[in-house]
C-alpha cells in the first residue's frame, strides 16, 4: 500500500484527489499581484535577429502547497509584434521529515517525494500540469525508533515552463491577464511489512512565477508601400509631417503617433487614405498627405514621429523619425530639422555674437556674426552633405552657449 503523506497528515488518495484536497484547504493562499501597463500578431520572419524580451516576475514562497491567482498586464498592440510567450515557474524546494516505526516489529521504509506545478488561464489553450518524483532513501527502523531529517534542498531552481506560440492572440489588449498556479509537494512511503508508522514533514518553497513576452522590436515590422516619411520643425513648436503611399488598400487609416522615448507612442491625429484607386492595379491606389502637430509648451529636446498604418486586414508602421527642440531661453533651438538649405537659430536673450557650424567629427564649416538676439536665419554658404551637425553659439564676451544639433537629410 503506497501512502502519501504530508504535514503529518497520512493520505490514501490518488494525487487529483489531493489536489481538490488542498484546492478547499482552509488556509489556503491567495495572492493577487495587478502590475503597470504592458505587441502585434504577425510571422517572426521579419524579425530575425530582431526580437526583444519582456518578462513580468513574480516571487511567491509557501509550505508546499498553495493557490495563487497572478494577474499580468497583456500585450499592447501599440508596442511591436508579439511572436510567443513563454510562461514559466522556477521552483527551489527545501525539505525535511520526522518517521517513527509505532509498530512492534522493525520495518523498512522506502521514501519518495514528489511535486506537481499546475498552471491554467483563460489565455491558454490547454492547462500546464507537471509531475514528477525523486527516491529520497531507504530508512530501517526497529519497532519504537525514529529518526530526523533536517531540510534538505529536494528541488533547486527547477524550470517549469510551456511556450505559447500558435496563438498569442489572448495576450493581446491594454487589460491583464490571469493565472492560477497550484504547486503540490508530497511525499510517497512504502514499508516492506506494511506496518504502521507515525510521519512528519516541513516543506519550504520558494517560486518565481514569469511571463515573457517574446516581440519584434518597435520599427521592425515596416510597411513597404510608404515613398516618403518626413518629420519637419518648421517653428519652435511646429512639426510639419509628411508622405506618399504607393499603394493604399482600400479603408486604410493612418495614425500619427508621438513619443517623448522613442518608445511609448500616443496618437495625435488620424486620417483616412484619399489615394486615387485606380493609379494601381486592382483597388490599391497612391496617396499624398500633411499633417501639422503643435508640441506641448516646454516639454522635452527629442520628438519621436511613426505612422501607424491600419490595412482592413493587418497593421503596419513606419519608420521613426526624430526632431529635435530645445525647452527654455537659455538654450539653443534650431529649426527646421532636419534642414536643407539653411537653419533658424533661437538664441534667446542676449547681444550679438557668432554662429559656428561645425560637422560631427568638430570640424569648422561655417562662421557667421548676428547682431541681435532673437530668431536668426543661418543660410548654409555651400551645400551641405547629408549627416548630423552641430551649431555653436558665442556672445561678445566670448561665453559659448550650449551646442544643438541638426540633421542634413538626403535630397530627393
Amino acid at each position: 500500500m503506497c501512502k502519501r503523506s504530508l504535514e503529518g497528515c497520512i493520505i490514501q488518495y490518488p494525487l487529483r484527489a489531493m489536489k481538490n484536497y488542498f484546492n478547499s484547504y482552509p488556509g489556503k493562499v491567495m495572492l493577487i499581484l495587478c502590475m503597470g501597463v504592458l505587441l502585434r500578431r504577425e510571422g517572426a520572419a521579419q524579425c530575425v535577429n530582431n526580437l526583444g524580451t519582456r518578462a513580468y516576475d513574480t516571487a511567491l514562497t509557501g509550505i508546499g502547497y498553495g493557490y495563487y491567482t497572478i494577474r499580468v498586464p497583456q500585450w499592447s498592440p501599440d508596442s511591436g509584434q508579439l511572436v510567443s510567450v513563454k510562461v514559466s515557474v522556477l521552483v527551489s524546494v527545501q525539505y525535511g521529515y520526522t518517521l517513527k516505526n509505532v509498530d512492534v516489529n522493525p520495518s523498512i521504509y522506502t521514501l519518495s517525494v514528489g511535486r506537481e506545478d499546475y498552471i491554467s488561464s483563460p489565455a491558454m489553450l490547454h492547462p500546464y500540469d507537471n509531475d514528477m518524483e525523486q527516491k529520497i532513501g531507504v530508512v530501517p527502523l526497529a519497532a519504537g525508533a525514529s529518526m530526523t531529517q533536517g531540510l534538505f534542498p529536494f528541488m533547486n531552481d527547477y524550470v517549469n515552463s510551456d511556450s505559447i506560440t500558435d496563438n498569442v492572440t489572448p495576450f493581446l489588449g491594454t487589460d491583464s491577464i490571469s493565472f492560477t498556479y497550484s504547486p503540490i509537494t508530497w511525499s510517497d512511503l512504502h514499508t516492506n511489512n506494511n506496518s504502521s508508522y507515525a510521519y512528519h514533514a516541513t516543506v519550504q518553497d520558494a517560486m518565481k512565477f514569469s511571463v515573457s513576452y517574446l516581440y519584434c522590436k518597435s520599427g521592425i515590422i515596416l510597411a513597404t508601400d510608404l515613398t516618403r516619411f518626413t518629420a519637419v520643425l518648421s517653428a519652435p513648436a511646429t512639426v510639419q509631417l509628411s508622405w506618399s503611399s504607393a499603394a493604399e488598400a482600400d479603408g486604410r487609416r493612418y495614425a500619427v503617433q508621438r513619443s517623448q522615448d522613442g518608445q511609448h507612442f500616443t496618437t495625435v491625429g488620424t486620417l483616412s487614405a484619399t489615394g486615387s484607386a485606380g493609379a494601381l492595379q486592382g483597388n490599391r491606389g497612391v496617396g499624398d498627405y500633411r499633417y501639422t502637430d503643435y508640441l506641448p509648451a516646454a516639454v522635452g529636446d527629442n520628438w519621436y514621429y511613426r505612422l501607424r498604418i491600419d490595412d482592413p486586414g493587418g497593421l503596419r508602421y513606419s519608420e521613426v523619425r526624430v526632431v529635435t527642440r530645445g525647452d527654455g531661453t537659455d538654450r539653443v533651438r534650431l529649426y527646421p530639422n532636419p534642414a536643407a538649405d539653411f537653419i533658424n537659430v533661437v538664441t534667446g536673450s542676449g547681444m550679438g555674437g557668432q554662429i559656428e557650424i561645425l560637422g560631427a567629427d568638430g570640424s569648422l564649416v561655417q562662421r557667421s556674426v548676428y547682431w541681435q538676439s532673437g530668431v536668426i536665419r543661418v543660410d548654409f554658404q555651400r551645400r551641405l552633405s547629408a549627416g548630423t551637425y552641430f551649431v555653436r553659439i558665442a556672445d561678445l564676451s566670448g561665453q559659448h552657449r550650449p551646442i544643438a544639433s541638426f540633421i542634413v537629410a538626403d535630397a530627393r
